[in-house]
C-alpha cells in the first residue's frame, strides 16, 4: 500500500507539499499539483482519514465502544449509528469493551487516531477526563450528560399488561437482568407495576448478572428446577427467549399452550424463528441514528434541542403468547 512518502518521492516534492495538496489548506502551484495527482493516480494512493485529521487538527472519526457483539441487537444498533454518521460525512472506529478496565486502552487508541467523539453502549464512563464528547446509547451510566435510550419502564409494563390478560396465566417466571443495569431495573419495575395488581398470580424471579448469552444454561436449569413449572416465562432479551423456546420445544413442552415465552428488543433475527416470539420492540435503527445525530450536533456546535433522549417502545404479540381472556380475574 502506497504512503504519502511514496507519493512525494515519485512527484519530486516534499511530504509537506503533498499534505497541503491533499488537505487544500494552502496554495500549491498548478504544475506541482499535477505532479502530485499523477503520482497519486499511478500509485493508486488513498489518503487516510487519520492522516488528514492529524494535519488539519480536525477529524471525521467517531469511536464506538460496544459490549458483546454476538447479540444481533448491537449490530442493528451500530448499523443505525454508522448509517447516519456516514450520511453526515463521518466514519467510525469500532471497539468491543467488556469491562471498565479496558477503557483507558481504547481511549489511547482513539486519541492516537484523533477522534472527534465517542459513542458508547457499555454503560461505563471513564474515571479520567476525556477531551472529546461522549454520547451513551442504550446502556446509560450514572450522571451521563448526553444519551439516547428507550423507555424500559414502559416496556416492562406493556409485557405485564399483555401477560396478565392471557388465558391460563397463573405462574410466571421472570428472568431479571443485572441489578447494576438501569435498564434491567426499569423493566422489572414496569412489570411489577402491573403484575402486582393481580395477587392471584405466582411470580418467581430468576437472577442473571449479565445480558450475555453465556449464562443461559444456568438460567435454563433454574427454570426447569421450578415446581410447579411456569406457564409463562419472561426473558430479559430476545436472545435468551430464543434459547429458552428451543429448549422447551426440545423437551416436548407446547408453546404457547403450556408455556408462553416473551422476549425483549425486537431483533430482526426473530423473523427466522418459529413460532415467532412475543417481544417488546425497541426502535433499534432509530436509536442508533438519533445517537449519531446527537453526536454530530455536539461536534458541530449546533443548537441542541435535547441532550437526553428517550424513545418509546411497542409490544408485538408474535405467536408465543396465548389468547387474551375476556375478563381479568383479581
Amino acid at each position: 500500500m502506497a504512503t504519502i512518502r511514496d507519493v512525494s518521492k515519485l512527484a519530486g516534492v516534499s511530504t509537506t507539499t503533498v499534505s497541503r495538496y491533499l488537505n487544500q489548506n494552502s496554495y500549491v502551484g498548478k504544475k506541482t499539483s499535477e505532479k502530485i495527482q499523477n503520482a497519486i493516480d499511478e500509485l493508486n494512493y488513498s489518503p487516510s482519514a487519520v492522516a488528514r485529521s492529524l494535519s488539519t487538527s480536525s477529524s471525521n472519526l467517531i469511536g464506538l465502544l460496544f459490549p458483546n457483539l454476538s447479540n444481533p441487537y448491537f449490530p442493528q444498533l451500530i448499523d443505525g449509528i454508522e448509517g447516519e454518521l456516514k450520511r453526515r460525512g463521518y466514519t467510525v472506529l469500532l471497539g468491543r469493551l467488556d469491562n471498565k478496565d479496558e477503557f483507558p486502552s481504547y481511549l489511547r487508541t482513539f486519541e492516537n487516531n484523533n477522534i472527534a467523539g465517542i459513542i458508547s453502549s457499555a454503560g461505563i464512563i471513564p474515571a479520567q477526563k476525556v477531551s472529546v464528547p461522549i454520547v451513551e446509547v442504550d446502556r446509560i451510566s450514572q450522571n451521563s450528560k448526553y444519551f439516547v435510550t428507550t423507555n424500559d419502564f414502559l416496556g416492562g409494563s406493556l409485557i405485564g399488561d399483555n401477560v396478565a390478560r392471557t388465558v391460563g396465566t397463573t405462574n410466571i417466571a421472570i428472568i431479571k437482568g443485572p441489578n447494576t443495569s438501569r435498564k434491567s431495573i426499569d423493566r422489572f419495575e414496569g412489570l411489577c407495576s402491573v403484575l402486582l395488581k393481580y395477587p392471584a398470580l405466582k411470580i418467581t424471579e430468576i437472577a442473571s448478572n449479565t445480558f450475555d448469552i453465556k449464562l443461559v444454561d444456568s438460567v435454563i436449569k433454574q427454570i426447569f428446577d421450578l415446581d410447579p413449572f411456569p406457564d409463562t416465562i419472561i426473558a430479559q432479551n430476545d436472545l435468551y427467549a430464543i434459547v429458552i423456546l428451543q429448549e422447551l420445544l426440545k423437551r416436548g413442552i407446547k408453546v404457547p399452550e403450556q408455556t408462553q415465552v416473551i422476549g425483549y428488543d425486537g431483533i430482526n433475527f426473530l423473523d427466522l424463528i418459529y413460532p415467532r416470539i412475543a417481544t417488546v420492540e425497541q426502535p433499534i435503527y432509530e436509536l442508533g441514528s438519533e445517537t449519531a445525530n446527537l453526536m454530530v450536533q455536539i461536534i458541530e456546535n449546533s443548537n441542541l434541542k435535547e441532550t437526553q433522549i428517550q424513545l418509546d417502545v411497542k409490544f408485538s404479540a408474535g405467536a408465543t403468547l396465548r389468547p387474551t381472556r375476556k375478563e381479568i380475574y383479581h
